[in-house]
């Protein structure tokens, strides 16, 4: 028989079994499972079992018999048995497994208890057979043993490596330690290297994770790397023991939730973005409507909503324009961002807008479709615009200026009832991909534009119908009522001097009555021009206005109205009109259906107080069978509601009318 090397026997160190039972493979780490294995193949028939007292003895007898721990050098051994040695066909074999790590031998000098393999339990037979599968066919991991050279800790080779190592690494030799570092990443080397280094110097465990190029495979692999440190008797470090775990399907499922959740996070942000706009748009939109309703003047809105609009869609300037076809003229009616390129407000004709940089523009306008459009590069788009020799150079300076500020442009037409009025158009200061939402809110906005123009436009139609209704009714007022007092009183003063020479007491009749008439008239043209100047009504005590009515509805109709005041109180303007136009609406009833005789008006007043009845002996009517809007009840009810007043109604067929309105300070 031949005596194993002593590093052999160190490599079996750490195998211990009981003196008198068989090895149990259950408690074999896995490298001495390998190492068995390996026996195994080998067609061993014996089992070599050396009690490592007889080892030591046999390497070093004179101090055998003082060694609990066999030491020699580079190794260390608990006093137990150990595999050591096998045969085939009675003769000593070492097996290739062993013959690169051992080194030559001696003949043995020891006591050799001798097993053949087919007496070993089936158990322990099926288990080596399960570790050598294992060790083979393994694809995601792999052990390996290093070795260190004891007095010279840098020099590392490689004794022991799973085949399953070449196929993660895809290198042909395990056993060159310098090509496990060849394809590491660029960004993954330094750190691994430095760690190999720290735990060689160190002798601390090593744990690592890289990214290795398998250049078989031609992709890239995660690999994690652990391995511990071994020592030999003086302490030294000996060896590395580790494995290698492919890590690379994890990771690339990692990756891959990774990717998922920041796409996720991605569409999250850019949805919560989207929704933050929406919510400023629909902000901005209603701030445009709020403008639109407020009456707002048109030019202030206008200046106004070039500012919003711009800041909603990103554009750093806005100019809004009219055009007039017949004129063939485009003028600017807004602009925001444009200080020091275009004259404000100022027109242009549609013939000057080639060299302006704006035929493209009209077209677009025309056709009522949106342009836009990235202006290039810098300084090429200047450049381009100072050589061309068919741009005057007013028009040049302000391309140029526009061009150096803003590198793109969008522009939306805007169109009244199907006509086209102007456009809008956002200037960028950076390009632009103008998405579809982009262009659809630039269209939204000048939408906005257009029905604020056109309510405008509206607004001042009906401010001149308002003031042709006025003056049509004025007119009526005039001829109704002013005309006919006059045509009254000319024709009593015609009489006059021939009736005071037959009848000196009728005449002082007629010439009362010609007093009242023209003292009806002049208070008829007294109301009449309180309705051509509304704010006059706040300035005048609301006694004298009452009166001018009265005065009006008897010289109108000669009916005596008797007037009582009460208190001199003026009421705030709100609480002044709504008497004043209740007064006059019930006077105005007197006048065209009562038939009454005679009429009183009463007011009493006071700081918290206003009362104002009205009441006639006419024929009087029943109020739950009158017509609406009959009697302008109506009207007298809402003057009333909007003075936060009452109004009080009573009538009856043939016992007149009485028109009441009462308005009480609140408590504060």
């Amino acid at each position: 028989m031949r005596e194993y090397h002593r590093y052999a026997v160190k490599f079996l160190q750490w195998s211990r079994f009981s003196k008198h039972k068989p090895p149990e493979c259950a408690l074999l780490p896995p490298f001495l499972h390998m190492l068995r294995q390996q026996l195994l193949t080998s067609r061993a028939t014996v089992w070599i079992i050396l009690d490592s007292k007889a080892i030591g003895k046999a390497l070093r007898p004179e101090k055998s018999h003082h060694f609990p721990h066999i030491e020699g050098p580079g190794f260390s051994l608990p006093a137990s048995w150990l595999i050591l040695h096998l045969s085939v066909n009675q003769d000593p074999v070492i097996p290739p497994f062993l013959r690169a790590v051992f080194e030559r031998g001696e003949p043995a000098r020891s006591r050799l208890l001798e097993r053949d393999a087919r007496t070993l339990p089936r158990s322990t037979i099926d288990s080596e057979s399960v570790l050598r599968s294992l060790f083979e066919n393994a694809h995601h991991f792999g052990i390996f043993r290093l070795q260190v050279e004891p007095s010279n800790p840098g020099t590392v080779s490689v004794v022991l490596a799973s085949p399953s190592i070449r196929d993660m690494m895809g290198i042909e030799d395990l056993y060159d330690f310098s090509k496990w570092f060849e394809h590491i990443h660029t960004d993954d080397i330094e750190r691994v290297k430095e760690a190999n280094q720290r735990s060689l110097r160190e002798g601390s465990s090593y744990n690592q994770t890289a990214r290795l190029f398998n250049p078989k495979e031609g992709r890239w692999r995660w690999i994690q790397t652990i391995s511990s440190p071994g020592y030999d008797a003086r302490g030294r470090l000996s060896h590395f023991d580790g494995m290698m775990i492919d890590l690379t399907e994890q990771k690339e499922a990692e990756l891959a939730l990774q990717n998922l959740t920041a796409t996720l996070e991605q569409r999250v942000r850019e949805r919560t973005e989207e929704i933050e706009r929406r919510r400023q748009t629909a902000e901005s939109l209603r701030d445009i409507l709020h403008m639109i309703n407020s009456n707002m003047p048109l030019q202030e809105f206008l200046q106004k909503a070039v500012e919003l609009a711009a800041r909603q869609l990103g554009a750093g300037a806005c100019v809004l324009h009219h055009l007039d076809l017949e004129r063939e003229v485009i003028s600017q009616l807004a602009g925001y961002g444009i200080e020091g390129i275009f004259e404000v407000r100022g027109e242009r004709p549609f013939s000057a807008l080639g060299p302006s940089g704006g035929a493209d523009y009209l077209k677009g306008l025309l056709r009522k479709k949106p342009t836009f459009g990235n202006y290039g590069p810098l300084p090429d788009r200047i450049e381009a615009i100072r050589n061309d020799p068919n741009i005057p150079d007013p028009i040049k300076a302000e391309r140029i200026a526009l061009r150096t500020r803003f590198a793109a442009s969008f522009a939306a037409p805007l169109y009244i009832q199907d006509q086209l009025y102007g456009g809008i158009v956002f200037y960028y200061t950076e390009p632009q991909e103008f998405k579809e939402d982009q262009i659809q809110l630039g269209l939204t906005f000048a939408g906005q534009f257009a029905l604020a123009i056109e309510n405008a436009m509206l607004r001042e139609q009906a401010a001149e119908a308002a003031v042709l209704s006025e003056r049509n009714r004025i007119a009526r007022d005039l001829h109704d009522a002013v005309s006919q007092t006059l045509f009254s009183a000319s024709l009593v003063a015609e009489v006059l001097p021939k009736l005071w020479e037959r009848n000196p007491a009728a005449a002082r009749q007629k010439l009362e009555e010609l007093r009242q008439l023209t003292k009806g008239a002049l208070s008829e043209m007294r109301t009449l021009l309180l309705e051509l100047r509304p704010d006059a009504l706040a300035d005048m005590d609301l006694a004298e206005l009452i009166k001018y009515l009265a005065n009006a509805c008897t010289g109108r109709t000669l009916i005596p109205v008797d007037m009582s005041v009460e208190g001199n109180w003026d009421p705030p303007p709100a609480v002044k009109e709504a008497a004043y136009r209740i007064a006059q609406e019930a006077l105005n009833n007197v006048i065209k259906h009562s038939e009454a005789s005679h009429v009183t008006v009463a007011l009493d007043r006071d700081e918290h107080h206003v009362r104002l009845e009205v009441r006639d002996n006419g024929r009087g009517f029943d109020p739950s069978e009158a017509p609406a809007g009959h009697y302008g009840l109506g009207i007298m009810q809402e003057r009333a509601d909007m003075a936060e007043g009452a109004l009080h109604l009573h009538s009856s067929p043939g016992e007149g009318t009485s028109v009441m309105f009462e308005w009480r300070e609140k408590e504060k």
